[in-house]
Parts: C-alpha cells; structure tokens; sequence
C-alpha cells in the first residue's frame, strides 16, 4: 500500500500543515510522530484554532487534496469559531 503525506513547502524545508507549523521536517530520516501543544486533555493548539487530539501522521491515499475544500473548511472554521470536523 502507498500512503502519502502532506506538508507545506517552503524554502526548500517541509513544515506540518496545521499543528506545530513553525516545526520543521527534515527529510530523509525516520521521524517520530509528536503531539502538538496541548490546549487540555482533548485539544491541541493549531493554526485553526483548537483540534481535536488525535495523534500520529496522518496520511491519504492520493498524492493530492481538494484545496478549495480545504480552503472553505478553513475560512468557515475562522470565521465561526466551529470545529472543520463537524462540518464534514
């Protein structure tokens, strides 16, 4: 089975996509999965405000996303202050 994962790319260094996004990658080397700074027992701080805790990499079939749903999660996210979960 093939998984990819997705990242942010900048200046040539890979960046997570919402948690710990200052923390960067490097690549070629095995990598732990860490949890994110934890806001209580069921959130961690992300640039989307708080997400539910649910540690580990997470990875998708297809070496792609549908940005513009991604992108309508986001900004409906930021402007009510509702969970993206829930909205799918």
């Amino acid at each position: 089975m093939k998984t990819y994962k997705l990242f942010r790319f900048k200046g040539g260094k890979l960046y997570p996509l919402f948690v710990e996004i200052r923390r960067e990658l490097p690549m070629g080397i095995w990598l732990e999965a860490r949890i994110g700074e934890q806001i209580d027992a069921t959130h961690v701080r992300s640039r989307l405000g708080p997400l539910a805790l649910w540690p580990g990499f997470h990875s998708t079939e297809v070496p792609f996303t549908d940005r513009s749903r991604a992108a309508h999660l986001y900004s409906a996210r930021a402007r009510s202050g509702v969970n993206a979960k829930s909205m799918e």
